[in-house]
């Protein structure tokens, strides 16, 4: 039987690790916004939704464009991730489980997913583009990790999962 666990712990960055988190943050919710208003506007149009594949094949193209050369400063994982969790709550929206999928914002609980490249030694977490971060641990880490998430409270306090 397969067992899942989640273990959160928190996380004190300083303050160039903070900046370069809120640089992740504000580019996967950029990135959300835009499949948000790219399927919409794809829907009116055609009457046919989009696929995850398909909008991360634009994201391609988007950040190829010299306007918006400022998308590869965050880890692509990270925004394909973003990707993702729209593609998920438009499936939850229709098989009954939640509402249509809102547009986020800066003022909210902000989070952010790592699939892979982590890493965890001692008493802190390597997170791609962002370095090594001071973590608490209040008890080991068993079995093997998937992904990360790292989110930002509203308080201002960072935790990692």
């Amino acid at each position: 039987m397969l067992i899942k666990k989640t273990f959160r712990l928190r996380i004190y960055p300083n303050q160039e690790q903070r900046h370069k988190l809120a640089v992740q943050f504000g580019h996967a919710r950029f990135v959300y916004n835009w499949g948000l208003g790219l399927r919409k506007s794809h829907y009116r149009e055609t009457g046919k939704g989009l696929s995850y594949f398909d909008s991360n094949n634009r994201l391609k193209e988007l950040k190829d464009q010299p306007e918006y050369d400022w998308l590869k400063q965050a880890d692509s994982q990270v925004l394909q991730q973003k990707l993702k969790d729209l593609d998920q709550a438009y499936v939850n929206f229709f098989e009954g489980r939640a509402n249509y999928p809102r547009f986020k914002n800066k003022k909210s609980k902000q989070s952010i997913r790592y699939p892979q490249r982590f890493k965890i030694e001692g008493k802190r977490i390597y997170l791609p583009k962002v370095g090594w971060v001071k973590a608490v641990f209040h008890r080991s880490i068993e079995g093997q990790m998937k992904n990360c998430t790292v989110t930002k409270t509203k308080s201002g306090k960072y935790f990692v999962s």
